[in-house]
């Protein structure tokens, strides 16, 4: 295993404390101007989001409307909230958005498809790269803002669900992801920058509280403060 990485993992609290761990329960208010330009201005503020550990699955439930959503890679659900049934489902989610380019809106199910794989895989990481199903290198030290970073490039898996397959994570000095680049497929395959800050223990184990995505310029700066692509706001997590 590649020594960057297990430093890493050691910082985020070790395997032994999350694999007690079943779901991931969150209050999040999550806003930026990709919602707006996909037609769906703050449609998860004040949301409570619960993500499984041990499978691909999420579920979206908006504080004040009258629907919830569940996410599997290949199937997108929203039911209604007073009796459970069922409003409307897509199959195989991905394939919705051939064509699609970062002007494109979204339909509802399209948007709860990828708010839902997206925050599995950063409520996840870094402890699914342990699997040596992800290909792990360590790339040159990248400094931002006077501050040396370590980077290691991530090569996902093909049955995870996520922006696209290869990914750069950027870790400080004291074993913290606090950069993470990628190329959001769906969205264009524009490529952002996003910043992880505000880290809190829970139970043992270490969550970023707050995320800034902004636009990825082609010499690997980033295009920031503004426009402040996407946003997440932890106002409360528990682990269960």
């Amino acid at each position: 295993m590649n020594d960057l990485l297990k430093n890493i993992i050691k910082t985020y609290g070790e395997m032994e404390l999350w694999n007690a761990v079943d779901r991931i329960t969150v209050v999040a208010n999550i806003d930026g101007i990709n919602w707006q330009k996909k037609g769906h201005p703050g449609l998860f503020n004040n949301t409570q989001i619960e993500i499984h550990t041990k499978a691909q699955f999420v579920r979206y439930i908006p504080i004040d409307k009258n629907w919830y959503s569940t996410y599997e890679p290949n199937l997108v659900r929203i039911f209604n909230r007073e009796n459970n049934t069922l409003i409307e489902e897509l199959y195989h989610p991905r394939q919705s958005f051939t064509g699609f380019d970062r002007d494109s809106k979204w339909t509802l199910l399209q948007a709860v498809y990828f708010g839902s794989y997206a925050m599995w895989n950063y409520f996840n990481i870094p402890f699914i790269f342990m699997s040596k199903d992800y290909n792990i290198k360590e790339l040159d030290i990248w400094s931002e803002e006077g501050i040396h970073l370590r980077r290691i490039q991530v090569t996902f898996p093909d049955y995870i669900t996520t922006h696209n397959k290869q990914q750069i994570f950027y870790i400080n000095e004291n074993g913290l992801i606090v950069r993470h680049d990628y190329n959001a497929e769906i969205m264009g395959k524009g490529g952002a920058a996003h910043y992880l800050n505000d880290y809190t223990e829970i139970d043992g184990l270490m969550f970023p509280m707050k995320r800034r995505v902004f636009k990825r310029l082609d010499d690997n700066t980033s295009l920031k403060p503004e426009p402040l692509l996407i946003s997440i706001d932890i106002n409360d997590l528990m682990l269960k």
